[in-house]
């Protein structure tokens, strides 16, 4: 006991030296390194902890826009599992895990985080999903991640604009026609909608690829870190960041909720239609007071702590009163009396539904490995991908251009919502892994090639792809891991998710053809062999700094010993290894589109989902993009 009480001693006094430490400064870092034990996971665990204080005192983060659709979810949430009939503990961890995991057919409150579903019985499910994607938006806003909240959004708008498109029987994508063009014209169908959905589409691609005006709003993760600050006040450019991704999402939620209309017209409930259609009053008040906003649990990764915690059996049992209450209010017809401050409970109830999950997979993996599950392995990664994501954020102020500290920022907010969504069990972490990979290679490019990365700098963003930017870094060879990555990016009758997903398999090192299991740490070894990416051009820049000093500071060496556990040649075998596997694949074969056995039934289904301002008959059942199994990490 008096080992840990020293220990946690020894750590608060790190921690208050470090809120001393001007991290701008080589020297003062070097100086602060030479005098804290572990200083670099110090350092990060410190920031980590630190963000997650600030945030819960950063209410202002989540723009008022958000909350009007965010109080329908409440609604959403009782009509359908009214309808499904739905028992509120249906995600009881009495269940089997693959049981559990596994569809239940025609029921919601799914562990699923990708939408996807095998049946039309199961489009209520998916439905659900699309309001599931908007907390998880709110909840990254939220917590100051708003990659992870840019991906959501991004990818909600594509998979809803195939739904407008095939309901009102638009013509498809031209050849030739840009992306924007083609969603900017099928959501012009609703006049209510006065953002231009292409232009939105556009911004969110433009952030993601570290481009345009919003990649400024990023900046307030790093200033949040700073160890010793409370509050920490957004920025100008973080509101407005923050609110277009809030704009956008709103805006593609009223496709979700003209779903749900749908579904209770179909039932014989046209009464509940104008429910489904009304504006909430937002005011700073309701925001900031009633809602207590925000929850703390925004800013909590999905860890075994949580997971396995006393928070997560208190929050299940809420959740299950939230079910059984929303599902109530249906079934009494009282829909209009859920108070507008169970958005509390809204978020509650997807993270109770996130440590279900959590726990069953963790199950899972046990019952596979037997007596080589090595429960200590996750907190090392985490741990590994904390002090990775904050060093880089720490290197970025020491750039000599404005590019290089941006990619480098871009690149560490990726890092961080990539472990986020990993956590999660969801395939969104491979589009932040794609843009961790594209700014790991900016900003290598512009460290040893400035002069190239300034001239693809100046090109047309159509010709900044990441497939050049890591030619320009010198990792050509990573080309098709790139291509892979690029098709889990975006929502398209075109992706070919299960090639992609196969690639990342092989790619693994020392991995067996005959394991059945490989395909379950594709997503992770991804995400952890590209962030070692990142860690290379973080120690590259502080072995500059080393020399720069002229001094024996171990900056360098010591982020090696505490944070990579490799020293410089290994870390250079593990690159060279992944670029000559990666070599070896380039000719992978990524097969045909997840969805071309359906494109003839895709042209022919109505799907069926108005808008709330469109009044017209329908069919509840899932587009071709949907008929798909599910699949897991």
């Amino acid at each position: 006991m008096k080992v840990d009480r020293q220990s946690k001693r020894d750590y608060t006094d790190s921690t208050r030296r470090l809120a001393r430490v001007r991290l701008d400064d080589p020297a003062s870092v070097a100086a602060a390194q030479r005098r804290t034990d572990q200083f670099w996971g110090v350092l990060g665990m410190s920031r980590q902890s630190n963000r997650i204080t600030v945030t819960e005192n950063a209410g202002d983060l989540v723009p008022l826009r958000i909350f009007g659709p965010l109080m329908h979810v409440t609604r959403i949430d009782g009509v359908l599992a009214f309808f499904t009939d739905t028992p509120p503990d249906i995600n009881g961890l009495s269940e089997p895990a693959r049981a559990a995991i596994g569809p239940r057919p025609g029921k919601v409150w799914s562990l699923n985080p990708d939408g996807r579903i095998a049946d039309m019985i199961d489009w209520p499910a998916h439905v659900q999903w699309g309001a599931d994607c908007l907390v998880e938006t709110v909840r990254h806003l939220a917590g100051g991640r708003p990659i992870a909240a840019a991906v959501i959004a991004r990818s909600q708008l594509e998979r809803w604009t195939y739904n407008v498109e095939n309901h009102h029987e638009i013509e498809p994508v031209r050849d030739e026609e840009r992306t924007a063009d083609w969603i900017t014209r099928v959501w012009s169908v609703y006049p209510a909608i006065a953002i231009d959905m292409g232009q939105a589409w556009s911004d969110l691609s433009e952030f993601l690829h570290a481009r345009g005006p919003l990649v400024a709003g990023q900046q307030w993760a790093v200033e949040a870190g700073r160890v010793g600050r409370v509050r920490c006040i957004p920025s100008s450019d973080t509101h407005a960041l923050h609110e277009r991704i809030a704009e956008i999402a709103s805006a593609t939620f009223r496709q979700v909720l003209g779903c749900v209309a749908t579904i209770a017209r179909e039932r014989g409930r046209e009464d509940w239609v104008p429910l489904l259609q009304s504006d909430f009053l937002i005011s700073e008040e309701t925001d900031k007071s009633s809602h207590r906003w925000p929850p703390p649990v925004v800013s909590w990764p999905m860890a075994p702590e949580v997971a396995f915690g006393a928070w997560a059996k208190t929050n299940r049992s809420a959740a299950i009163g939230y079910r059984f209450e929303v599902t109530q209010a249906a079934a009494k017809d009282r829909l209009a009396a859920i108070p507008t401050n169970r958005v509390i409970a809204v978020v509650a109830e997807r993270r109770a539904r996130a440590s279900d999950r959590f726990a069953l997979a963790w199950q899972t993996e046990y019952e596979i490995e037997g007596d080589n599950f090595q429960p200590g392995a996750l907190p090392a990664r985490l741990f590994r991908h904390i002090a990775i994501t904050e060093a880089a954020e720490v290197v970025a102020g020491w750039s000599a251009t404005e590019d290089e500290r941006t990619a480098l920022l871009m690149a560490a907010g990726a890092l961080r919502s990539a472990s986020y969504f990993w956590l999660e069990d969801t395939d969104l972490s491979l589009p932040c892994v794609r843009t961790l990979l594209e700014q790991t290679c900016v900003a290598r490019a512009w460290r040893i090639k400035p002069e190239r990365a300034a001239k693809l700098a100046t090109q047309a963003p159509t010709r900044q792809s990441p497939a050049r930017w890591i030619e320009a870094a010198g990792w050509k060879r990573a080309a098709v891991v790139g291509r892979a990555l690029g098709e889990f990016s975006h929502t398209s009758l075109r992706q070919r998710t299960n090639g992609a997903r196969r690639l990342l398999t092989d790619l693994q090192p020392e991995q067996a053809e005959s394991d059945p299991h490989a395909p379950l740490t594709a997503r992770r070894y991804a995400l952890d062999t590209t962030a070692y990416l990142l860690a290379h051009e973080v120690i590259a820049r502080l072995e500059a700094a080393d020399t720069d000093l002229e001094s024996s500071s171990g900056l360098s060496e010591s982020f090696r010993g505490q944070v990579t556990l490799m020293n410089a040649e290994e870390h250079q075998a593990m690159l060279e290894g992944l670029l000559e596997r990666s070599l070896s694949l380039r000719e992978h074969d990524f097969g045909l589109p997840d969805f071309g056995q359906h494109e003839t039934a895709a042209s022919e289904l109505d799907l069926g989902q108005d808008d709330v301002e469109v009044d017209a008959d329908a069919k509840t059942v899932p587009d071709a993009a949907e008929i798909v199994g599910m699949s897991g990490d």
